[in-house]
């Protein structure tokens, strides 16, 4: 996956978030495009909002992410 330079690929997922059953999938991907942007704070904020949204629980690979960031699970 190619990560396009800019805000072009969050305002793209931001326009194709239109399903509340894929909002924790968009949310991870909004946070993935905006750590390798290099915006740290951005992508935490949007992991912590699919923790919220998952509706199957707490994700392992999302949790991996969470704490590369320095977020602990209770948060």
């Amino acid at each position: 996956m190619r990560v396009v330079s800019g805000r072009s690929s969050v305002r793209s997922l931001d326009g194709a978030q239109s399903a509340d059953a894929f909002a924790a999938i968009f949310s991870e991907l909004r946070g993935d495009i905006l750590l390798a942007q290099g915006d740290r704070e951005g992508a935490r904020d949007a992991y912590l909002a699919a923790r919220e949204q998952s509706e199957q629980g707490r994700s392992g690979v999302l949790e991996l992410k969470l704490s590369d960031l320095g977020v602990g699970e209770d948060a």
